[in-house]
């Protein structure tokens, strides 16, 4: 019963932490088209498929390692098996949106059925690079610590709990985050709000699908070699 309880715990504790710290004026956030409780929440839930599935890819290869030196197996049906345990928990997570859209009175429009093409892109970048990163994040689990710490420094340079900059130095780095075309006009999409980055979304979707391409035949390629160095 806990293990359900964690899938919706942390996009909730993300949730109530900024909006208490945007409500007792701690934290400065500009002005969201969305109300900021659904803002922050569906960010956060956005940002833990791209997240989730960099890493899922990763541990599910690193979980068929025992398999791999003992019989002839598929590396990246294992990588890929990773990406199950993102998705169940994030149709657990989309039931918060339920009451959160009710609460704040946010109505749905023929859009939301573009929803799942901008998960599925969040995923598709998330996963590709994650392919990208197998060979020698297997070799050296220095590279997995690396990842996390990035990850979280990453998150506070994608708009999941502010809404994207208008001036400033910022805005040149959000801009440049390739996560921020998808999450944007992903939201956009789910909450009826103004698309201004639909240009770069498919760009970046394009991006993913050749980066995964190249993450799948990388990881082919140098399968034998981490096999034989696994055995080793």
């Amino acid at each position: 019963m806990l293990g359900y309880l964690w899938a919706f715990v942390p996009v909730l504790a993300t949730t109530l932490t900024w909006v208490f710290l945007n409500q007792q004026n701690l934290v400065k956030v500009g002005p969201t088209e969305t109300p900021y409780p659904v803002h922050v929440l569906v960010g956060t839930m956005l940002w833990g498929l791209f997240s989730k599935s960099l890493t899922g890819v990763m541990q599910g290869f690193s979980s068929g390692s025992s398999v791999f030196v003992k019989i002839k197996s598929s590396p990246i049906a294992f990588a890929l098996s990773g990406l199950s345990q993102v998705w169940f928990d994030l149709l657990l997570q989309c039931l918060l949106l339920v009451p959160a859209f009710l609460i704040f009175e946010i109505s749905l429009t023929k859009e939301i059925l573009l929803v799942p093409l901008g998960m599925f892109a969040l995923c598709l970048l998330g996963s590709s690079l994650g392919m990208l990163l197998i060979p020698i994040a297997s070799l050296y689990h220095d590279v997995s610590r690396a990842i996390s710490f990035a990850l979280g420094f990453m998150m506070y340079l994608t708009p999941v709990v502010y809404p994207v900059p208008k001036d400033g130095f910022a805005t040149y780095l959000v801009g440049l985050n390739p996560v921020t075309p998808l999450i944007e006009t992903t939201r956009a999409w789910l909450t009826d709000a103004q698309i201004d980055s639909l240009i770069p979304f498919v760009v970046v979707l394009t991006v993913s699908i050749l980066l995964m391409l190249l993450g799948v035949g990388a990881t082919k390629i140098s399968f034998p070699h981490l096999v034989a160095r696994m055995g080793s």
